[in-house]
């Protein structure tokens, strides 16, 4: 009854319907969500939320600037406002598809980059009391976003250089990668 924002496990259909056994949904262990699991790899599994609309709208909704990963956004701010929980038994079927937003990587990355970076913004407090969560989370999509760019760069000097920022930039982070 306290949490604020309910999410269900999705089970996947493939590209032309049919019902897999690959379900999607929260992955850390048990019911609640929290900042750390969010950032852990929990953000993506948040399917199908019910959520209050008194705390999305004082969290300011979906940032509308980003061009993915809104949710997961949104997920990240509300998680300091309420509990959060996660039913186990999937309820919701996904279709996944080539054309999914998510499934650009290197978009997915770069937006991913800009809510931690708000994340450091809006709460120092967490950012320096779980530096090691936080310096994980942004050196995994500095090393996503190199990776991605080196891999369609082409030989392009300009992606090549922004790939090599990118890896040296998630090194600094996050050296265990």
């Amino acid at each position: 009854p306290a949490a604020g924002l309910i999410a269900m496990r999705a089970r996947v259909l493939s590209a032309d319907g049919v019902r897999g056994t690959r379900t999607h949904g929260k992955k850390s262990k048990g019911p609640r969500f929290s900042t750390r699991s969010l950032l852990w790899g929990d953000a993506g599994g948040v399917q199908m939320p019910m959520v209050r609309r008194d705390l999305v709208l004082a969290a300011g909704g979906f940032d509308e600037s980003l061009p993915s990963a809104t949710d997961c956004d949104l997920w990240i701010r509300l998680s300091f406002a309420t509990e959060m929980v996660g039913i186990p038994e999937p309820l919701l079927l996904c279709r996944v598809h080539p054309d999914n937003l998510s499934a650009d990587r290197t978009l997915n990355a770069r937006c991913w980059i800009r809510i931690l970076d708000k994340l450091a913004r809006e709460h120092p407090d967490f950012v320096r009391d779980n530096p090691w969560h936080y310096r994980r989370a942004l050196g995994k999509e500095r090393l996503r976003l190199g990776r991605e760019l080196l891999a369609s760069s082409a030989g392009h000097p300009e992606r090549l250089r922004e790939s090599r920022q990118a890896l040296r930039a998630s090194l600094a982070a996050f050296p265990f990668f």
